[in-house]
């Protein structure tokens, strides 16, 4: 709420309401009158501004996302690195010599040369050889279950083993300081010293309950919406951009081969901007005994899950082990085959 943003009377002591500047009004937080807290409001905010023109229409006719105010001409636009001079990979329409055919270039050594990286590809060749690297090396099966294997079972047990040494370790320290405690020995120091120990033994405890491996999801349901993002993937230049959105995790970078004849290229991927939405049913393999690393999961935890979250989860704990999960290099050669 803001306060003192108008004077009622003049210095005379005479009605003349007038407003003061701002730099006199007063503000203030009321609490008591926000609706939502600040975090969701962030989070919102921060989704909304993520969304806007993102939009895909699936098959059954429901929509993702906010529809963009226009279409979109360029597929690569703000999403294609130079890996010379880390500049933007823009699109250039070529002279009479080349037929006016739109080709992609480097943007810093078309303004100003100083990028070394001259090549130019056509738009529609480049175009197609990230859409096919897209398909074959993120729009699959297999790539989901690359990234569950990259840190599932295992990455909980190695956890769980590793809070399990420290809460051993922590609960050995606990048992010294109450034993000298009870000798008097220094008891003002010893006592905030337990009360350290006691609080990392509930952190300790709260995370290991908050481990939880990625739930198995039935094929035909990973493949049938593998298959949507597929078919979006072809349908238009708009609807391309925004599953490319929607996989990548920040840009494609783009690095001219030794020859001078084309671009290898590789991109971060992401899995839960596909998957939102779906829920995951109880593993199997729990239910089967094979528990290891998963005794903290109940039957109503993992039914409610999302699938989406669960496996974007995955992919961070994997891209730690492995550096980062990229697409497999690609090559666009500016005289495919």
């Amino acid at each position: 709420m803001v306060w003192n943003k108008t004077r009622k009377k003049n210095d005379w002591g005479k009605w003349a309401p007038t407003n003061r500047p701002k730099s006199d009004w007063i503000r203030a937080t009321v609490d008591s009158l926000r609706i939502i807290d600040e975090a969701l409001w962030k989070r919102v905010e921060s989704r909304r501004k993520e969304t806007e023109g993102r939009t895909v229409r699936f098959a059954s006719g429901r929509l993702s996302g906010r529809p963009p105010k226009h279409a979109t001409v360029n597929l690569l636009a703000g999403l294609a690195t130079c890996g010379i001079c880390g500049g933007g990979i823009i699109v250039e329409t070529g002279g009479h010599k080349r037929g006016r055919v739109p080709e992609y270039i480097c943007h810093r050594h078309r303004a100003n040369s100083s990028c070394s990286n001259a090549l130019r590809i056509p738009v529609a060749d480049l175009n197609e050889a990230v859409l096919q690297a897209i398909e074959e090396h993120a729009l699959t099966p297999e790539a989901v279950e690359q990234v569950i294997q990259l840190s599932e079972r295992e990455d909980v047990a190695d956890q769980q083993t590793t809070l399990a040494k420290e809460r051993k370790d922590i609960e050995k320290r606990i048992n010294n300081v109450g034993n000298a405690i009870a000798l008097g020995q220094s008891p003002a120091s010893l006592l905030a010293k337990l009360r350290e120990y006691e609080a990392r033994m509930d952190t300790i405890d709260v995370e290991m309950d908050g481990l939880q491996p990625v739930p198995r999801l039935a094929p035909a349901v990973i493949e049938n919406r593998l298959a949507e993002w597929r078919r979006l993937l072809r349908q238009s230049t708009t609807q391309a951009r925004t599953v490319l959105q929607r996989v990548l995790r920040g840009r494609v970078t783009f690095t001219p081969r030794a020859d001078g004849q084309g671009y290898d290229f590789e991109g971060p991927t992401r899995f839960d901007r596909l998957f939102s939405g779906i829920v995951a049913k109880r593993p199997a393999w729990i239910a089967e005994g094979d528990g290891q690393g998963t005794e903290h999961i109940r039957p109503e935890d993992t039914p409610d899950l999302d699938y989406g979250e669960l496996l974007e989860r995955a992919c961070v704990k994997g891209c730690k082990r492995v550096r980062a999960h990229h697409l497999s290099s690609g090559v666009c050669s500016e005289s495919p085959a």
